[in-house]
């Protein structure tokens, strides 16, 4: 598996190494506990893609998402959501870069 974020081939030797389906996708990246934590990338039915870093079974700290829709976001991320420092691109060449709180723009 590719990802532009860390080298899945050095998380895939990991300990930790696991393979997870969901109902709506399929997660392969570490594993603590059953949850995803540490470094992973998870693909969904939508065709969205997350390549970074999770904890608790979140998205939490540094990722890349791509949307079904052609757009993208890579930055911070905290509780599923964008937050902290990021870029997000769009389909058309637009592109905003700054903080994020809570999924939304600030500033």
């Amino acid at each position: 598996m590719e990802t532009s974020v860390f080298k899945f081939s050095q998380v895939k030797e990991s300990e930790n190494f696991g393979i997870k389906v969901y109902k709506d996708s399929i997660y392969r990246g570490e594993l603590l506990d059953g949850k995803r934590a540490g470094l992973g990338v998870c693909l969904y039915k939508t065709r969205r893609l997350y390549e970074g870093q999770w904890l608790n079974d979140n998205r939490n700290g540094r990722g890349v998402e791509r949307y079904s829709n052609g757009n993208k976001f890579e930055g911070e991320f905290k509780n599923n959501k964008p937050h902290g420092k990021g870029v997000y691109t769009w389909l058309n060449g637009e592109v905003y870069e700054g903080e994020w709180k809570n999924g939304l723009k600030e500033g």
